[in-house]
């Protein structure tokens, strides 16, 4: 049995993660615009993350707002 997962809170802003940032945001609009189906937005944002995102894992990260 799958636990449900509360898509709000996997999706919010946190320590790591600035899901809520102008760049987050107009990147992954650019990714999914138009596209309405949620498996196909999920794979065109996976792709995109893997290819295109720039991780720098040894870098020390810090909210900027």
């Amino acid at each position: 049995m799958r636990d449900e997962i509360d898509l709000r809170e996997a999706l919010a802003p946190s320590r790591f993660v600035d899901s809520d940032h102008p760049d987050v945001r107009d990147f992954t609009g650019s990714v999914v615009r138009g596209v309405q189906d949620r498996r196909e937005r999920i794979g065109l944002l996976f792709a995109a993350v893997r290819d295109q995102a720039q991780v720098r894992p040894l870098q020390r990260y810090r909210r900027t707002r």
